[in-house]
């Protein structure tokens, strides 16, 4: 709210609603962001069940940048049940089936587009995969969900 007085005996009163675009979950509860990573208002966890969760240090200041990425990929984004910020620097995505896709700093995009075609090809999202880490560019590596102790990370490469 912007509030200006004019002379001689007037005040102005300009509101500007912010829309929130998702739930950012921290130690003391939940908050609305907006996509400019102001917090709007505390709310209760459960509140708006459409607009994805947020967690970790310096998740709403980006919480636009993934949420504008995710909306490419809605089969995706529709999965998604937290996305948690990671160093202040990346996002690791928590799908509903377990699966935890480790994004990359940057190119997002192109690492959301290779975990789509990962799932279309293979189904990997609920084929018993624990990690799916998309962080170094044309590489791609998949944890397995029970990875017995002394087994190796599966890599698998893409192309670009």
């Amino acid at each position: 709210a912007t509030v200006t007085r004019v002379l001689p005996n007037t005040v102005e009163v300009h509101i500007s609603e912010r829309t929130p675009i998702a739930v950012w979950l921290h130690d003391t509860g939940a908050t609305l962001v907006d996509a400019e990573g102001r917090q709007l208002a505390r709310v209760a966890p459960s509140t708006l069940p459409a607009l994805p969760r947020i967690a970790g240090a310096g998740a709403p200041e980006a919480a636009g940048t993934l949420v504008a990425a995710l909306a490419s990929f809605p089969d995706i984004a529709r999965r998604v049940t937290v996305s948690t910020r990671v160093g202040q620097r990346r996002w690791n995505l928590h799908l509903d089936s377990g699966v935890v896709i480790a994004l990359p700093e940057e190119g997002i995009g192109e690492a959301l587009a290779a975990a789509e075609k990962l799932d279309a090809e293979s189904g990997l999202f609920g084929k018993g995969v624990s990690v799916i880490d998309l962080r170094v560019p044309g590489r791609t590596v998949v944890r397995p969900a029970l990875q017995a102790e002394g087994t190796e990370e599966v890599k698998v490469s893409r192309r670009q």
